[in-house]
């Protein structure tokens, strides 16, 4: 499905407490289609799997501090991948954890694999990957977080452990594992600031340069996957790659709206329709549609 996203989806940043009507998803759904370009806009098939669509699991991987949390409430729109008294089913091994809430009628769950990145040691590293196996082998979406502003990225397995944790994964879950996942460079919000040389640039040439930056995260993704990884080049070369920002920071030096474009890349790569109608539904009562326009 080929998104064609727009720069303001979101009539807000925040999940909205309320019931969704059949009214507003239908609405909520030609919102959507008035997005897409014209060969992606039969949505009969997310349209008939709104009833069904009961359930969400979301796997984001990648080390501690690369804002894996931050991420995942921005896309959902609500508070679920951190502790808070109002969570269910939390639970917690030093190498998966996992934390579970029900938005807006969907049991929304979020694996996170702190012990596959942060943790050196092969046995921990195999524990991790053996758990994830066991716990969480089938997912609607993974979200593989970098640091966008790391000046240093070995393509190695040996001196990079993300590269050796994306070689792990693949070995685990096989090659297709790549298809319903996104790499996400978070932190793009500070990029200018740890590039000293974009501050006397205008806005047209900062975002040229952001998107020089971006294109030079993708070659090295795709590079690592098809020559350290040995991941089929059609695969490699399909993985989205997607700048983020801190969901209160809209705005990248290339774009108004960060996280109105990533979730349509998540729409995109979520595998099944009851999934993405899942995504839709979560997020109903906060999309930008007509009767919210008109109340405005």
């Amino acid at each position: 499905m080929n998104m064609a996203e727009p720069s303001h989806f979101f009539a807000g940043d925040q999940y909205v407490e309320g019931t969704e009507s059949s009214t507003l998803l239908s609405e909520v759904l030609e919102e959507i289609k008035s997005k897409l370009p014209p060969e992606s806009r039969d949505l009969q098939e997310l349209k008939d799997a709104l009833p069904n669509a009961t359930s969400l699991t979301v796997r984001v991987s990648g080390r501690a501090g690369t804002g894996k949390s931050c991420l995942v409430n921005g896309i959902l729109g609500k508070s679920v991948a951190k502790e808070d008294a109002n969570l269910i089913g939390h639970a917690e091994t030093p190498n998966l954890v996992s934390y579970s809430r029900n938005i807006g009628g969907v049991k929304v769950t979020v694996w996170d694999t702190p012990g596959l990145q942060d943790r050196s040691h092969d046995q921990v590293q195999d524990q991790c990957i053996g758990e994830m196996q066991e716990r969480c082998s089938t997912v609607d979406l993974t979200l593989y977080c970098i640091k966008m502003i790391e000046k240093r990225f070995p393509r190695g397995r040996s001196d990079n452990p993300d590269v050796n944790a994306m070689a792990r994964l693949t070995d685990a879950f096989g090659p297709e594992f790549w298809r319903n996942t996104i790499v996400v460079l978070t932190f793009a919000n500070v990029v200018e600031a740890v590039n000293v040389g974009w501050r006397k640039l205008d806005a047209s040439a900062k975002a040229a340069a952001f998107q020089k930056e971006l294109e030079r995260w993708r070659s090295i993704i795709q590079d690592i996957l098809i020559s350290e990884i040995h991941v089929p080049q059609e695969i490699a070369m399909s993985v989205i790659v997607a700048p983020a920002g801190h969901y209160d920071d809209r705005q990248l030096l290339d774009r108004d709206y960060w996280l109105s474009k990533l979730w349509f890349h998540c729409l995109e790569v979520i595998a099944t329709p009851e999934g993405r109608a899942a995504l839709v539904r979560i997020n109903a009562l906060r999309i930008r549609h007509k009767s919210k326009v008109t109340e405005a």
